[in-house]
């Protein structure tokens, strides 16, 4: 019964340092949501955002700009 409680133990030791380790990776792996201006690469040129459509929500885009535009300059920061 030693044994079996000592492999217990073991075992959710190796788990739980494992997952310690799979977190940190993916906090290290993933960029976070800036980084393409980090590195000089992003979607505004010229004070225009850059992007591509390629969905069925079109329609409700178009009407999402329209309103946008409505709105005169404003300030992004």
């Amino acid at each position: 019964m030693r044994e079996r409680t000592r492999n217990h133990t073991l075992v959710r030791a190796v788990l739980l340092a494992s997952l310690a380790f799979a977190a940190l990776t993916a906090l290290l792996i993933v960029p976070d949501t800036a980084s393409a201006h980090r590195f000089g690469v992003d979607s505004v040129n010229n004070g225009q955002i850059r992007y591509e459509d390629y969905t069925r929500f079109g329609d409700a885009r178009e009407f999402g700009v329209k309103e946008w535009n409505k709105l005169g300059s404003i300030t992004i920061r």
